[in-house]
């Protein structure tokens, strides 16, 4: 059952929503894949390893062909989800958290361990 059974898409409205793209991957993309086999080469300083970028594209192309923004999408994930898993706090907030304020969540009782600081200005 279709949700707007009376509006169809635009071509030009879809051309004009899609990213820019290099070779058929977003520019983002592209990048990302550059640096980090560039990284990699100058690691091992292997010439082989450049060639791993290729397979990396063909994937990357793959990716684009089911979801053209793909590329924004994993990193609008990354800097909200991402970042938590190596932060520690994502099993409790669901997402990566920058607050400086320390958690002091109450135990069973309904006690917590510090009483809390007052700020006199």
């Amino acid at each position: 059952m279709d949700r707007n059974p009376g509006l169809t898409p635009e071509p030009l409205f879809l051309a004009l929503a899609r990213p820019t793209l290099l070779m058929g991957v977003p520019h983002s993309a592209v990048m990302a894949n550059g640096m980090g086999t560039m990284l990699v080469f100058i690691f091992t300083g292997s010439m082989l390893w450049l060639l791993v970028c290729i397979p990396i594209h063909v994937l990357l192309y793959l990716l684009t062909q089911i979801e053209p923004r793909f590329a924004e999408f994993s990193g609008l994930w990354w800097k909200t989800r991402g970042m938590g898993f190596f932060q520690g706090n994502s099993s409790y907030w669901g997402a990566a958290s920058h607050g400086p304020l320390s958690v002091d969540l109450p135990n069973a009782r309904g006690r917590r361990r510090a009483a809390p600081a007052r700020i006199v200005c």
